[in-house]
C-alpha cells in the first residue's frame, strides 16, 4: 500500500518535467511506479531488462547504455530502476557534471542506499559546445522525496 500511495504522489510530480520517453525494469515494482504517469500522460512504458538487477548482473554495461542514450536526447526522458543498478549509474552521472561546479557532483547520491523508494532524481542537461550529438553535461541537479 506504500508502494501505491508513492506511486500516485509521484505522477503528478512527474507531470511537472513531461517526460516522454519512459525506461524501466521489468520488476513489478518499477512498473507499477510508473503505471499512474503512463495512464495520465497517455505515454508508453519501456520496459528494459537491463535496468532490472538480473539484468544488470548479467550485463553492467546495458543500464549505463541506456542511461547515456537518454541523457543524450532532446525530449524529457525517465529511467525507473533498482539501488543496485544505480551504484554503477550515479557516478556516471556525476562525472558529467560540470567540472567547474562542484556542488552538482557533490548533490548525485554516492552512498548506498543512494535514493528512497519513489524518491526521484531530476537531471537537466545541455548540450557540450563542440562536441558529438551525444556529448552532454548535466548542468541541474534536484532531489524529490516521495510523499
Amino acid at each position: 500500500s506504500a508502494g501505491r500511495r508513492q506511486a500516485l504522489a509521484l505522477a503528478p510530480l512527474l507531470c511537472c518535467w513531461r517526460p516522454e520517453h519512459l525506461l524501466c525494469s521489468p520488476w513489478r515494482r518499477c512498473t507499477e511506479t510508473l503505471a499512474p504517469y503512463a495512464a495520465a500522460s497517455d505515454t508508453r512504458v519501456r520496459v528494459k531488462g537491463g535496468l532490472s538487477e538480473d539484468g544488470h548482473a548479467r550485463d553492467p554495461d546495458k543500464a549505463a547504455r541506456h542511461l547515456l542514450k537518454v541523457l543524450g536526447r532532446d525530449d524529457g526522458s525517465l529511467i525507473c530502476t533498482h539501488r543496485k543498478v544505480l551504484a554503477d549509474l550515479l557516478p556516471i552521472v556525476a562525472a558529467l557534471t560540470d567540472p567547474q561546479r562542484p556542488e552538482l557532483a557533490a548533490a548525485v547520491p554516492a552512498d548506498d542506499p543512494y535514493l528512497a523508494p519513489a524518491e526521484a532524481l531530476v537531471l537537466q542537461v545541455a548540450r557540450i559546445p563542440g562536441g558529438g550529438d551525444d556529448e552532454v553535461r548535466v548542468v541541474s541537479v534536484e532531489h524529490h522525496l516521495p510523499v
